[in-house]
């Protein structure tokens, strides 16, 4: 008897900590750069539906970058600060599987050296292995036609006396 009841509340424990216990954050990215003068720093990452976008950002300095953005694409903005030097931990919840783009601005005359630190966690198991890589691929397209244009090279009118 007791050694059925240790075993089902083993299974309930180990059950309830699975079901209600957070997975470890999983590291996207984590590096160093310079934002030039009057310049942009973009980056690309994929993220899955339901798991949570954990931040952080400092400017190795302690100066201020002008702005730091986070979009959902195609224009969709969920995160924006503005003269900003240090950003712990922000958390987002993300509502939809997409890229999101993340945007260093720079405003000053010199550039601007920032750490940045980009994590998930996984909403469950099954999107644990979600592929964050965004690729560019460039189609062409072949099918084309051509159109025959018509103009009116000369129009004359008439009197008649």
């Amino acid at each position: 008897m007791t050694r059925t009841l240790l075993t089902i509340t083993t299974i309930f424990s180990v059950t309830i900590s699975t079901a209600f216990g957070q997975m470890t954050p999983i590291d996207i990215v984590e590096s160093t750069l310079k934002v030039g003068a009057f310049g942009d720093e973009i980056f690309y990452y994929g993220l899955a539906e339901g798991d949570q976008l954990v931040f952080n950002f400092s400017e190795v300095n302690g100066k201020e970058l002008n702005e730091v953005e986070i979009t959902e694409l195609p224009s969709s903005s969920k995160f924006m600060d503005y003269k900003t030097k240090k950003i712990e931990n922000k958390t987002l919840n993300i509502t939809k599987t997409g890229i999101y783009k993340f945007r260093f601005s720079n405003s000053a005359i010199t550039g601007r050296i920032c750490k940045f630190k980009i994590q998930r966690i996984p909403s469950s198991e099954s999107t644990k292995n979600f592929n964050t890589s965004v690729y560019w691929k460039t189609v062409y397209d072949s099918t084309y036609t051509t159109e025959q244009e018509r103009y009116l090279i000369k129009s004359d009118t008439l009197f008649l006396i």
